[in-house]
């Protein structure tokens, strides 16, 4: 069970807008009254019912329900359940999680956005399907897209806490998982099914998602797919007053595709086998400060099998495995030629036992390991493949043919060798039930070891030998929740914690020219092990205790050896493209989150959520890169039946804690309507949704995103999506 489960069918991330050149005004002035019409035909037929339904009223037997207590990790992890995602699979990842409070979306216009959680982004927020790891670029650098669509998914949850060390050590801001019901854990006898129909105005995009389970009972397959396209978007009005850009952003279209099939097998005994293919591809524009034709278009292909089985045993409740495969590869092109080629080839397993003591304690633990494969090529001539330069000779010394500019060498070349990368891993959680509440902890211990490999680098652009050694990484990480029941509505959580986090690949070699995002990267070999001790303190409500449901969250995070992508105060010497490079120092971060639900009558519902998130150096004081602006959203929504309206309005304040050679963000806000229904067509049952984003049309700039001036958010837009569901259930 979990708390904070957002009822919105709108969402805070992405705005959207309305083509200037564009939406008809009749359509738009009928949508905007449509939530007034519809709320007052509700309250007719209300009026109209009430006699009658008062008249058939009559005494049940009382029914008591008890649910499983929420352990600590569960209780501060939040989730949008299936309903919070009807709507919005047009939506990226990014723009969908932004709802919840503490979130942001580091956006590059509508073909890709990563969140960002408590001011963490890249390598510290993993994004997982079903428990596994995304296994694609997209920590790397902000324009690559997460390998998770939602248009399979029926749940995103942000975890959180001990329990999550299963996952990974960025526990901190929390382990994105985006689940789908892909591969069956239940028994199916019949048909289920769903189509889904989606258009948005703004972009003039369509998406279709179809999804097909069939089963006898204990053997069922499953297939989905889907397919979204979008042309250029409009921001929103009087941009450029904030030196930004208004009207139609130039390359900024996007078109995506997947599909997946799946089998799975339910035994007697209540366990299961199930093993999924699945493919995701995309061909997305990067929007730029000079409207060049810059283009990424990632494709992976994964095949995920995973097995359950109870155990009969005093101790030993279920065991789990989980198996993965994945190969990633994606082009960076600039005018159609491929100037950027990516190929990651990544395995992993995972197994895990669930237990209980005599004494009470209960809990997981398990082992696993990777490997991730990594190649890249940069070339302005063209990457038609990744290079072999193994038969040139080499004495072992840097070649003649760096740059050597404010203090760093620039190589005008692809000089970032191919890496294997090979992760061990134990963990452990265990939570004991007290008194006046709950204990948990965990731990998660990784062994690291990279290797590089020179011989993809021309001789003349080699580092030095010792640049290519061997490296090796062992992070430890401990954590403890404490749970405090006040009274009978609310709860106490203190989570403690010491986290390590071992350098990447890309953090440690990755040099040279970034063409989807005209900047060039600098590497930096002296990375060492970042470790973060953290406070979390939440008070919050319990689930269905009473009315009113809250949390509100505070957190600091002290870090030492902290790595951050810095920008730096000039210029690369070759084409003038901002230059980036990892630095590693002291910092801290801290911060607050809160949300707030409460009925004011049976139909209606006010929400309320705010963050706040500050960062700096600790040497210098000043600010860190890319920090998210203070925000603040109110809702009120009404429900009736099957029937939904929602108002929101999301204001973001004006970022001036800014870094070094960063700019200043301006405040903008966003209002938008949302509308639900169920249309009845003979024996189906249709579920319509439409929302008008981003109403005032406003213009606004995401402060997380590195193109935040060449992406700023969408304007108006309409926003419809029809479901048909089908089959026993629909």
């Amino acid at each position: 069970m979990t708390i904070n489960r957002p009822t919105a069918t709108g969402n805070g991330g992405n705005p959207v807008s309305s083509r200037q050149t564009g939406t008809p005004r009749r359509l738009t002035a009928a949508v905007i009254s449509l939530p007034l019409l519809w709320l007052a035909a509700l309250s007719q037929v209300e009026a109209e019912t009430a006699p009658e339904a008062a008249s058939h009223w009559q005494d049940l037997e009382e029914v008591r329900v008890t649910a499983p207590e929420q352990t600590p990790s569960e209780a501060i992890s939040p989730v949008l359940d299936q309903e919070s995602i009807q709507g919005n699979r047009s939506q990226s990842l990014g723009a969908l999680l932004e709802s919840m409070p503490g979130v942001s979306n580091a956006s590059f216009g509508q073909g890709v956005a990563r969140p960002v959680v408590r001011g963490l982004s890249g390598n510290r927020v993993q994004i997982l399907t079903n428990g596994a790891d995304s296994a694609d670029l997209s920590a790397m650098s902000s324009d690559h897209a997460p390998m998770a669509d939602l248009a399979a998914a029926n749940q995103v949850e942000l975890v959180r806490g001990p329990a999550a060390f299963r996952y990974g050590s960025g526990i901190l801001g929390g382990i994105v998982n985006v689940q789908d019901s892909r591969i069956h854990d239940t028994e199916l006898d019949g048909i289920d099914g769903e189509v889904t129909l989606g258009y948005s105005s703004n972009d003039q995009g369509w998406t279709r998602i179809a999804r097909l389970d069939a089963g006898n009972g204990q053997t069922i397959v499953h297939i989905d797919g889907f397919d979204r396209e979008g042309n250029n978007y409009h921001a929103g009005a009087n941009g450029a007053q904030s030196g930004g850009r208004s009207g139609e952003i130039f390359n900024s279209d996007t078109s995506s595709q997947g599909m997946a099939f799946a089998l799975s097998r339910i035994f007697d005994n209540y366990g299961y086998l199930g093993l999924s293919i699945s493919n995701l591809s995309s061909d997305y524009a990067v929007p730029n400060e000079d409207n060049d034709n810059a283009r990424v278009a990632p494709d992976q292909t994964r095949y995920d099998l995973r097995t359950e089985l109870p155990l009969d045993s005093s101790w030993a409740n279920t065991w789990r495995l989980q198996l993965g495969w994945s190969d990633y590869e994606h082009d960076e092109s600039t005018d159609d030629l491929v100037v950027g080629l990516f190929i990651q080839a990544f395995r992993e397993w995972r197994t895990e036992l669930d237990y209980q003591t005599e004494s009470g304690w209960n809990g997981t633990i398990g082992i696993g390991s990777n490997q991730r494969s990594f190649e890249l090529c940069h070339d302005h001539s063209g990457c038609e493949q990744i290079a072999d330069h193994s038969d040139e000779s080499w004495d072992g010394s840097q070649g003649p043919d760096f740059t050597h500019y404010e203090g760093y060498d620039f190589a005008h070349d692809t000089p970032m060798p191919s890496t294997v990368s090979r992760d061990i891993i134990g963990f452990w959680h265990a939570d004991q039930p007290l008194t006046f509440g709950q204990l948990s902890l965990g731990g998660r211990v990784e062994q690291r070891q990279i290797q590089a490999d020179e011989s993809v680098i021309s001789a003349s652009f080699r580092q030095d030998e010792a640049y290519y050694k061997n490296r090796h990484y062992t992070p430890v990480s401990l954590s403890a929740s404490l749970t405090y029941d006040l009274n009978d509505i609310s709860q106490m959580i203190a989570t403690l914690s010491r986290l390590q986090r071992a350098p990447t690949t890309d953090e440690l070699y990755w040099n040279g020219d970034h063409h989807a995002t005209f900047s060039f990267q600098l590497d930096n070999p002296d990375l060492k092990l970042e470790t973060a001790r953290a406070l979390d303190i939440s008070w919050q409500s319990y689930p269905a205790a009473n009315a009113s449901q809250w949390r509100i969250s505070g957190y600091f995070y002290d870090y030492q050896d902290y790595i951050y992508n810095d920008l730096k105060d000039f210029t690369d010497p070759y084409h003038g493209n901002r230059v980036y490079r990892h630095e590693q120092t002291d910092a801290r971060l801290a911060g607050a989150d809160a949300n707030w639900t409460q009925p004011l009558s049976e139909q209606w519902t006010l929400d309320v959520g705010a963050s706040l998130t500050r960062g700096w150096l600790v040497q210098s004081g000043a600010p860190l890169p890319r920090m998210p602006a203070d925000n603040l959203m109110l809702a009120f929504s009404r429900q009736h039946a099957h029937n939904r309206l929602r108002a929101e309005v999301f204001y973001h304040a004006r970022q001036t804690r800014v870094a070094t050679a960063e700019t200043i963000s301006p405040a903008w806000y966003q209002l938008n309507l949302a509308a639900r229904t169920e249309i009845r067509l003979a024996n189906q049952t249709l579920r319509l949704d439409a929302q008008l984003r981003n109403l005032t049309n406003q213009y606004g700039e995401q402060h997380t995103s590195y193109l935040k001036e060449y992406a700023p958010i969408m304007g108006r837009n309409l926003l419809l999506e029809l479901q048909w569901p089908f089959g026993d259930s629909g």
